[in-house]
């Protein structure tokens, strides 16, 4: 009965869904609607522009609140300023893309865009390579199988149960639990080789942040890209400051408030604010209006 009842009730999960990231849905509704309903490709909407079309994987987090709020409450801090960014951007790179909601949106807001999306996990990475397909993007987005460090060779990798938490740390981040498999990886200085310069980078590698900032030398002082970085309260904040300060760029710790200029990388000991802002001496900070953040995933 309880099947049979879903069954009836889905083809009202993109009027929910619509309803809800517009605001019009109660909070209750969404805490009854059926697990399920996050499942499968959903239209996220992109104010001023198309929505996109999202599908994520089972135990996906960030999936569940893009469903319901679309981009008016998760990470907001970040997406109003990278909206900004991509538009002024000609090669954007997502290094630990996940399921691709930042290489997609970058793909709507600028159709003249170079995006190269890296998700090594193989389950994920086939639902970032459909999201891709099914948006009409194989033309600007490029999907590697590949994850990001300071080396190039096979390496562990950690597939957590969670799929926003797999990392280069083969015991499992904050010792999650999850299964061990054997990734390719590889620098980011290799796409110089391939006459890649990115101007935008965007690094989510659960505290391995710094050893993709050690494999991208030839790119830091050549390219003089914008990071987008997660710096967790457990994470290398130090030794990510210790490569950019030399290079000269300056941190925005990304808040509620809006791009929030530090001397030093102190994380948020909440881990609410996550997300920092790195830009090089050529580069200048969009202007932007604050935005409140409601949930992070």
């Amino acid at each position: 009965m309880h099947r049979l009842l879903i069954q009836l009730i889905r083809p009202l999960r993109g009027i929910a869904s619509w309803l809800s990231q517009k605001g019009f849905l109660p909070a209750f509704i969404r805490l009854k609607a059926p697990y399920t309903w996050r499942l499968g490709p959903a239209s996220i909407l992109v104010p001023g522009y198309q929505s996109i079309l999202l599908t994520v994987t089972k135990d996906d987090d960030i999936g569940k609140e893009l469903f319901w709020s679309g981009l008016r409450d998760w990470e907001s801090e970040t997406l109003g300023l990278f909206k900004l960014l991509i538009q002024q951007s000609s090669v954007f790179v997502d290094v630990g893309s996940n399921s691709g909601i930042y290489s997609l949106l970058a793909a709507r807001l600028n159709p003249q865009i170079r995006c190269l999306a890296f998700e090594p996990v193989p389950e994920v990475h086939q639902v970032l390579q459909s999201n891709i397909a099914r948006n009409g993007f194989g033309h600007l987005i490029t999907a590697r199988p590949q994850a990001v460090g300071d080396r190039s060779g096979q390496v562990s990798f950690h597939v957590s149960e969670d799929p926003t938490m797999s990392s280069l740390n083969p015991d499992g981040y904050r010792n999650r639990p999850g299964r061990v498999i054997t990734v390719d990886l590889i620098t980011l200085d290799e796409l110089i080789k391939e006459k890649i310069e990115p101007d935008l980078i965007k690094i989510d590698v659960e505290s391995f942040e710094d050893a993709v900032l050690r494999g991208m030398p030839q790119i830091l002082n050549r390219c003089r890209p914008i990071l987008l970085l997660e710096c967790n309260s457990d994470g290398p904040a130090e030794a990510i400051e210790a490569i950019l300060s030399p290079l000269h760029y300056q941190f925005f710790h990304l808040t509620g408030k809006g791009p929030e200029r530090r001397n030093h990388i102190v994380p948020d000991p909440d881990n609410y604010f996550r997300n920092w802002l790195m830009v090089p001496p050529n580069r200048d900070l969009p202007t932007l209006e604050p935005q409140p953040a409601m949930h992070h995933g």
